[in-house]
């Protein structure tokens, strides 16, 4: 896919700040950040090219443009996009060099009797399938280090809501994470065994505050969403 076929998509974004550079929004549930197929035009990806065209050359793939970091289809939340290849390159060396904070919002299954956790292990592929991830007892030489910091806020018994601050930004991370400690995210179809077989469960997770460093003034925007779990 090149960028003559990502057609675009005419959707309303639900913006909370924009500017010559950046914008920052709110990406709902159920939809794809980009494609993954052909025939996929109802993505993030598509949008932005309608609304903003000039963009479709940002980034590093035409698949992509100003699409810096990602969200999972089924999560919501903040995600900030990049207008010009100059604030693209500031905003992935941040990444780079972990000055972005980021923090989720999960309800995991069961109760976490742990106020606070640290997860560190190591992540790859499965080998059923490149798109799931696992947890490697042993570094490898295509695993790499993941790390998460889990603050419950709240326990329902047979639920908790906690907040997720991670440190790297894996493939499924959290996702992957709440499951090897025994507690998945609740409507989670790929790492919780209660929803393998539902596939319209919607996962409880959400992209709540997002930080970083503006490419240009160098000014630190701080963005914050309500709980909406």
């Amino acid at each position: 896919m090149t960028i003559q076929t990502l057609p675009p998509f005419n959707e309303l974004l639900n913006l909370l700040y924009e500017d010559a550079h950046i914008l920052v929004l709110n990406k709902p549930i159920q939809l794809s950040v980009h494609p993954t197929q052909m025939t996929e035009q109802r993505t993030l990806a598509n949008i932005l090219v309608h609304h903003y065209p000039e963009m479709a050359t940002v980034g590093d793939h035409p698949i992509r443009p100003g699409i810096v970091h990602r969200l999972d289809k089924n999560t919501q939340g903040l995600m900030l996009i990049c207008k010009t290849q100059l604030a693209f390159e500031s905003i992935k060396n941040q990444f780079k060099d972990k000055t972005i904070h980021k923090k989720y919002l999960a309800m995991a299954q069961g109760n976490i009797i742990s106020d606070h956790m640290t997860i560190h292990n190591y992540m790859e592929a499965t080998k059923k399938s490149t798109k799931k991830m696992k947890v490697v007892s042993q570094p490898t030489e295509i695993s790499k280090e993941a790390i998460s910091f889990l603050e419950v806020v709240k326990r329902f018994g047979t639920q908790t809501l906690i907040e997720v601050t991670p440190e790297t930004g894996r493939t499924h991370q959290i996702r992957v994470h709440l499951s090897y400690i025994g507690h998945p995210i609740i409507g989670d179809t790929m790492y919780n065994p209660a929803y393998a077989r539902k596939p319209q469960s919607i996962h409880k997770l959400q992209a709540i505050e997002l930080g970083f460093n503006h490419p240009v003034t160098g000014k630190r925007l701080t963005f914050k969403l309500p709980p909406a779990l």
